[in-house]
């Protein structure tokens, strides 16, 4: 493809990208992990004065964490609280939304170096087509976590870095890697990673004001992120130097457990989608082994190398890496040199295995696409907005009652962020309700009374039946009861 026709290519598929983030807006709700709400959500809850500090993480007072991402919920918020919008659903749709743009952004900046990294034109459609079609990509985006933000912010930083000629641009390069850092202190890796490969070109005969003006863009990001931490700590504070000390230093990280190296291998299989986590981290090492000077190359492996040396590891911590898996699935593919080339041609009935085994992969990698985009990530935050929504404006009191653990806990901790002032949660037969209807939550797989509604499910009703309540096996269907036997008004 000439330039012309590659800028098209490339568009139409970021068109179809921007398509299925937009899905992912409404359908991919929640949090993946407890770190993703508990250190970023109840931090600016806390700052908003939605958290008590008795509640707050042991990570508060230890002053670990990078407020900078906090701050952004924080100012997200006081802009949707100034237009009158009070619901905290609302408040994490625009976040969403935003985790969702930096997210494309990332697409945009690699797909902009397709004719850079690849020659043909194969690798070059296959590459793009990965951007838009990659099966965890709008899913992971979504996720308003230190992990995505970081790992995307680098993204956009390497694309450019890697797509551009101009100081100033090298600079807002530079500035963006700072950011990622600021979004997750182990992005560091990542950020040196780029800057000696920006340092390798030079050596090579490129220009020396590139690694210059990268420098000097982290710089004034990392001012930046230690002004916001005094904002969010109210004290001067080194938080990267007090996470390093807490976690390395002190061993606190090993507490949580710990894993051999090859658990990351074991990890794609059991905690994604079989067959195609682990085909996403072979392409990773094949495109690693056959590109060693490629800047992902530098910018990844020291990060992937760290975290197999730290003992305990989790599969969201690799999500940045997971990241750039379109261009390595279009890397490890890419033709080899004519000399490794096999001049014979396949016999006939392999080439049409070939082909099977390609289209049934396809058409696996489609509908766990599909899967993920139009699924929630947490039902749990599902289940907490369906009782949003039923409370009504203005309302002083509304009395929650629930069958086994307590729906606004999460590993023994409140959960304030999503929780209505007026809400009141008890265990169902604490206390004798308020007259007239009251609320329950129940995971129950026996029938409703006849005096219950099914409000709404935390699963939407193609995944489970709105017409077999006694066969939900999913936590949290909300329902209500009137005491009195009276039948509520449906909704």
């Amino acid at each position: 493809m000439n330039s012309r026709e590659l800028r098209t290519f490339l568009w139409k598929w970021l068109l179809v990208a921007a398509g299925l983030h937009v899905v992912a807006l409404f359908y991919s709700v929640g949090h993946q992990s407890v770190d993703e709400h508990f250190q970023i959500l109840e931090f600016a809850g806390y700052k908003l004065g939605l958290t008590p500090v008795q509640d707050m993480p042991v990570e508060l007072g230890a002053m670990i964490r990078p407020w900078l991402q906090p701050g952004i919920v924080y100012a997200v918020v006081r802009g949707a609280q100034s237009l009158g919008i009070q619901n905290p659903f609302h408040w994490t749709f625009a976040l969403r939304a935003l985790s969702l743009l930096i997210g494309w952004l990332s697409l945009w900046a690699l797909g902009i170096n397709a004719a850079r990294w690849f020659r043909d034109e194969r690798s070059q459609r296959l590459f793009i087509r990965a951007l838009a079609l990659l099966w965890f990509l709008p899913a992971l985006h979504a996720r308003i976590s230190s992990e995505n933000w970081g790992g995307s912010v680098f993204l956009i930083a390497l694309g450019l870095a890697c797509a551009t000629s101009a100081p100033a641009v090298w600079w807002g390069a530079g500035f963006l890697a700072g950011l990622s850092f600021e979004f997750r202190y182990q992005m560091g890796f990542m950020v040196a990673g780029l800057a000696a490969w920006l340092v390798l070109r030079a050596v090579r005969g490129a220009s020396w004001k590139a690694p210059f003006y990268y420098c000097l863009g982290v710089a004034p990001a990392l001012i930046l992120g230690t002004v916001v931490d005094y904002w969010g700590y109210g004290k001067p504070v080194l938080a990267a130097w007090n996470y390093f000390h807490y976690n390395i230093v002190q061993g606190v990280v090993e507490s949580f457990g710990g894993t051999p190296w090859w658990s990351l291998w074991t990890m794609t299989y059991t905690d994604t989608w079989p067959v195609l986590g682990s085909l996403t981290l072979i392409a990773c090492v094949v495109a690693w082994i056959r590109h060693p000077l490629h800047p992902l190359t530098w910018a990844q492996i020291p990060f992937l190398l760290v975290h197999e040396w730290i003992g305990h590891k989790e599969l969201r911590f690799f999500y940045p890496l997971a990241a750039a898996a379109p261009a390595y699935l279009a890397l490890a593919l890419a033709p080899l040199p004519n000399a490794w080339r096999t001049r014979a041609p396949w016999p006939k009935p392999l080439r049409v295995l070939g082909r099977l085994a390609i289209g049934t992969l396809e058409a696996y990698q489609l509908i766990a696409l599909l899967a993920l985009t139009l699924t929630p990530a947490s039902r749990k935050v599902v289940f907490e907005s369906l009782v949003q929504n039923q409370i009504p404006p203005g309302a002083t009191r509304f009395e929650l009652y629930y069958e086994g653990l307590d729906p606004y806990e999460q590993h023994g901790t409140p959960i304030h962020f999503y929780r209505d002032p007026a809400l009141v949660v008890a265990p169902l037969g604490a206390r004798a309700p308020s007259p007239g209807p009251y609320w329950f939550s129940t995971s129950s797989l026996t029938p409703p009374p006849s005096s219950c509604e099914l409000i709404g499910r935390s699963l939407p009703n193609w995944v489970v039946s709105p017409d077999a309540p006694g066969s939900f096996r999913w936590p949290s269907p909300v329902r209500r009861h009137s005491p009195s036997g009276s039948t509520p008004a449906s909704r």
